[in-house]
């Protein structure tokens, strides 16, 4: 794997991970955003959904990054020198991501990958 393909994953990890919700009027905020929640009926605990959706991020990173650590391995040369099975092994991602894990595709790091595969092509020549 290159480096710039590996600073690309960690560069889409990190674009992931989701912040606790915050509002001007804390009222409304998530107990565990930095200013809290002044609603004491609320448990001190997430109720935005960022831990969830973090813990799946972290989730899928465990499965993914081990498999792109690979590099040694034939599964990786033979993927990552194939710039037609880059492109497909993205959009199989995307499609994970969408379709089975049920992530919003207007979400910033999915509009980002979006972006990615439609100009790979171009990026490659």
């Amino acid at each position: 794997m290159t480096q710039d393909q590996k600073e690309a994953i960690e560069q889409l990890l990190t674009l992931s991970q989701r912040s606790h919700y915050s509002c001007e009027d804390e009222w409304y905020s998530c107990p565990m955003s930095d200013g809290g929640c002044y609603n004491d009926s609320f448990e001190k605990k997430c109720n935005c959904g960022a831990d969830e959706h973090n813990q799946m991020v972290t989730r899928l990173e465990n499965i993914i990054k081990p498999l792109l650590e690979k590099s040694g391995e034939e599964i990786m040369t033979d993927t990552y020198t194939d710039t037609d099975r880059d492109k497909e092994f993205l959009q199989w991602l995307y499609d994970r991501l969408v379709n089975v894990y049920g992530e919003n595709p207007n979400v910033d790091f999915v509009i980002k990958l979006r972006k990615i595969i439609k100009n790979y092509n171009k990026r490659i020549n």
